[in-house]
């Protein structure tokens, strides 16, 4: 399909591995003040993603997660910068015990000062033990964990000029000539209960 450009947006994926299947958190931020990106500010952007994610989420997910690298790509133009950054050593999760199955998640839902559905996204976090599970629903301590977690690791990326958005390529089910990107102002789990994402099941 032809490339959609997205000003002054990158596309931040957080890649990891469990149980064989690779699997990705994808994020997009804006600088604020909102400027173009540079060379040096998507690297620092990768940089910054993978270490604070991994910082903060590492001791809630299992050890059997592999932290893999961060790739961020800017989507003002089809032939934007692009940035991967590679850990100099394995990073892996620190929660020992059986991991849940990999289609297993949790929703961090994610809010913008809008309403509509191209105003709101979500992040569904996997890659815990079965120690955090309550049957259909993870315990509410391990739940508080990962909104501290969250709110430690987007204030962390946010103090280097970076501004975590909600990117919208479509409305009223047409594609929009640039996607544009809201500013996310809160988010937090809606609840306790786990979700499913199928497409993380080993083939």
């Amino acid at each position: 399909m032809p490339f959609q450009p997205c000003p002054n947006i990158a596309a931040v994926e957080l890649r990891m591995s469990w149980d064989t299947k690779p699997v990705e958190y994808v994020l997009h931020y804006t600088r604020s003040p909102v400027a173009a990106w540079s060379a040096g500010t998507i690297q620092a952007l990768a940089e910054n993603v993978f270490s604070y994610f991994t910082d903060e989420f590492g001791p809630l997910m299992a050890n059997a997660v592999s932290f893999d690298s961060c790739y961020v790509r800017d989507l003002t133009t089809e032939a934007g910068l692009v940035f991967e950054y590679f850990p100099p050593t394995a990073v892996t999760g620190q929660l020992t015990g059986e991991i849940v199955p990999n289609n297993v998640a949790i929703v961090m839902t994610h809010r913008t000062a809008l309403a509509g559905r191209s105003y709101r996204g979500r992040t569904y976090l996997g890659g815990f033990t079965e120690a955090e599970l309550a049957r259909s629903f993870i315990v509410s301590s391990y739940g508080s964990s990962l909104e501290t977690a969250w709110e430690a690791f987007a204030s962390n990326v946010e103090t280097d000029s970076n501004q975590l958005v909600i990117l919208s390529r479509r409305t009223g089910g047409l594609e929009r000539v640039e996607g544009i990107g809201t500013p996310v102002v809160s988010s937090g789990l809606r609840n306790l209960r786990v979700d499913t994402q199928r497409r993380r099941l080993p083939a």
